[in-house]
């Protein structure tokens, strides 16, 4: 549980560096089923100078999922270029302006405090609505410090967002959740892929190699991927003799970040990149790092973890792997 704690703290507080799903439209709507929100922008998000962003939904724990929104202090015609040229100091640019939560279970906010060691507080959310056994609140952030250091335009548009949480929290659409992965378990797992040296990769191959394959999409900018790299290696190499096996998906193409995350990381499991197939028409998730489980048959065994959840892994995968 400390484990887990800690992992969502250091998505709270680097966030920033894994950016994914992101704000393009000029008037738009972000909608989030998984979460039963939809979000329509205020007309000062979308007349920005700066970029606003959001990585989509994660979950935090069971019964309970968030997203947030970030600003960053770059032009937003400009964001494409500096993405693709340095995603690391283009990320250093970037803060939260809200997250927001939904808790199911017919639980309240105090879940979320209790679960992240109090960091959080009650006083800090605005209950949002209620449908059924989900509970939907705002948690609001502004970094004074952040303000400063960008520069007094950008500084100056970020504070300025940051006084719309009343409008920011009439934008909020709220409806029961709609589970993406129901009726999926059993459901064959098909994508096109190469290793990091460009060699073509079967999936059906990969997966017949072992009883169970953990499989673990993520990304060389995003911090929480990257933290349980070690973690993942050591679970790899454990549940080797089971026959269970670790393979990593890439969903970016800096393979030389790649392989240096790899060798400082001591990791031995296959890393592969797709190569035609968006994963997200054949696994629907929608942030990373996202882990699931696929038998020999390549079918999904009807486990997945959105987030860093390196505590969770072993106990979940154990009783697919009982003889």
């Amino acid at each position: 549980m400390l484990k887990r704690m800690m992992s969502l703290l250091a998505v709270l507080v680097l966030c920033a560096g894994c950016a994914c799903a992101l704000a393009e439209d000029e008037a738009h709507t972000l909608n989030m089923p998984a979460m039963g929100l939809t979000f329509a922008f205020p007309q000062e998000y979308d007349s920005a100078k700066g970029w606003i962003g959001t990585d989509g939904v994660m979950e935090f724990y069971d019964g309970i999922y968030y997203m947030y929104l970030y600003y960053c202090a770059v032009p937003r015609d400009d964001f494409d270029r500096l993405y693709d040229e340095n995603q690391a100091a283009l990320m250093s640019k970037a803060n939260v302006l809200f997250y927001v939560f939904a808790v199911g279970d017919g639980k309240d906010f105090s879940e979320v405090v209790n679960l992240t060691g109090g960091s959080l507080s009650e006083e800090g959310a605005l209950k949002l609505g209620q449908e059924g056994a989900f509970s939907f609140y705002l948690y609001w952030t502004e970094d004074a410090g952040y303000a400063a250091a960008i520069g007094d335009e950008f500084g100056a548009e970020y504070t300025a967002l940051c006084g719309l949480k009343d409008q920011v929290a009439s934008r909020f659409t709220c409806y029961a959740p709609v589970n993406e992965y129901t009726g999926m378990e059993g459901a064959p797992i098909r994508f096109e892929a190469t290793d990091l040296e460009g060699n073509p990769v079967s999936c059906e191959e990969l997966f017949a190699a072992h009883e169970v394959t953990f499989v673990n999409i993520w990304a060389t900018w995003c911090g929480p991927c990257v933290s349980e790299l070690a973690e993942l290696q050591a679970i790899h190499t454990r549940f080797l003799e089971k026959d269970c096996a670790v393979v990593g998906l890439l969903t970016d193409l800096d393979l030389d970040e790649a392989r240096r995350l790899m060798e400082a990381n001591g990791i031995t499991y296959d890393v592969i990149v797709l190569t035609s197939n968006d994963l997200t028409f054949v696994f629907p998730y929608s942030g990373i790092p996202t882990s699931f489980f696929v038998d020999r048959n390549g079918c999904y065994l009807g486990t997945k973890f959105v987030g860093a959840c390196p505590d969770q892994y072993e106990a979940a995968l154990e009783p697919y792997l009982q003889h």
